[in-house]
């Protein structure tokens, strides 16, 4: 059964200005099988926000959860915020999958290496795939799907460039990578503006 990765980022990258709040960059991957996602976690998600918005609409931003504002202002009322973190526990409780991080304190990193400190999402991305390399071959998979969230056109175009060059590295050097790529497609729904999802499927090494 295929697996599917989902990435998403934490914090800035920036080595130039780091928060000293909040000096850390992380990625994390979800990890699952395309099945689950398509039939479990989707549909769960779909009533959870159903249930409580009355439309599927609504993106989980932690910030904007955390704040209770927008759409989330409802949290703001004790008994409503306690059901919606049930549920939402309860989803999370449930289902099968892999939680993947990679977090790096940028003020060490820069420290430590200066100028010649790896870039922090190339670096952290690097831990997650040797990750998801060593779940693919423990489920004896041939390849996953990886997919990313569009921020926005430069930050696609970068963010596409950084995890190919990344991939071909990886695979002139080692040859455990095999990249395939294929076009972008797109993906959007009535409250969200258009989202592009670029996949880059990969294989574990070859016996």
């Amino acid at each position: 059964m295929p697996l599917v990765a989902y990435l998403d980022e934490i914090g800035d990258h920036s080595l130039e200005s780091i928060n000293p709040q909040f000096p850390l960059f992380g990625v994390m991957m979800l990890i699952c099988k395309e099945e689950v996602y398509c039939q479990q976690i989707v549909p769960s998600f779909y009533r959870f926000k159903f249930e409580h918005f009355g439309h599927e609409g609504v993106i989980l931003h932690s910030r904007k959860i955390r704040s209770a504002k927008g759409d989330f202002v409802i949290l703001r009322d004790s008994e409503k915020r306690r059901r919606f973190f049930n549920g939402l526990n309860r989803i999370m409780s449930r289902h099968q999958y892999t939680l993947v991080g990679m977090f790096i304190d940028k003020a060490k990193h820069r420290a430590k290496y200066g100028p010649s400190a790896f870039n922090p999402y190339e670096l952290a991305f690097t831990f997650a795939l040797e990750r998801l390399l060593y779940i693919l071959e423990g489920a004896q998979q041939e390849h996953a799907q990886i997919l990313a969230e569009s921020r926005g056109k430069e930050e696609d175009r970068d963010l596409g460039q950084s995890l190919s060059g990344l991939l071909d590295m990886a695979q002139a050097m080692s040859r455990r990578i095999v990249l395939g790529r294929s076009n972008l497609y797109c993906h959007s729904t009535k409250r969200r503006r258009t989202s592009w999802v670029t996949r880059w499927p990969i294989s574990p090494p070859t016996q």
